[in-house]
């Protein structure tokens, strides 16, 4: 999940920060009309990319087909619905209370695909093993083992087992922290 979401977090980055200050020059929108646009393309792609990265999110393991079982999941379907039928919204009829101006259909298109392009970078994503990303994740970052539980002992059944201990401690120093109320 963590590189999922710092993986498309950079992706999201570059594209937003490109489009922002670059996009000017990339796009040569020279009009005062296409310069006015300008921010609201940035919006509108960020947005598309918030929508297609939805879809890469359904999974959390290193599987690619991100839309298995998705015709099963009618939340998930009225949620992208609503958040694409908003958007459209917004660019169409949002005007001065977004902040927006009309998009021409060439910006639409920038739009839809620069979000599209969420799907490969989450494949691409995938594909870095974990373990890779586990290394570089600093020891004092990392989960504790859990304790195995016992739950009876019997050579000695009035010993509490480490869980207990564990949970004592965390308890105990949470109520010396909060000054004793829990």
């Amino acid at each position: 999940m963590w590189k999922m979401i710092i993986g498309q977090a950079i992706f999201q980055l570059v594209v937003t920060f490109i489009l922002y200050f670059g996009g000017r020059s990339i796009l040569s929108y020279d009009s005062e009309r296409e310069q006015h646009q300008l921010p609201t393309l940035v919006f509108n792609t960020f947005v598309w990319m918030q929508i297609f990265n939805q879809l890469n999110n359904r999974r959390l393991d290193n599987k690619f087909n991100i839309f298995e079982g998705i015709q099963h999941n009618w939340f998930f379907i009225v949620i992208q619905l609503v958040m694409i039928g908003g958007q459209v919204l917004i660019i169409f009829v949002g005007g001065r209370a977004f902040s927006v101006y009309r998009l021409n259909g060439a910006q639409w298109g920038y739009s839809i695909v620069l979000g599209a392009l969420s799907i490969p970078v989450g494949i691409i994503i995938r594909l870095i093993p974990d373990e890779l990303i586990r290394s570089f994740i600093p020891e004092r970052l990392k989960r504790r083992a859990t304790p195995q539980l016992v739950l009876t002992d019997e050579e000695n059944p009035t010993a509490f087992n480490q869980a207990l201990e564990d949970i004592r401690e965390e308890l105990a120093f949470i109520k010396k922290f909060r000054g004793g109320r829990l």
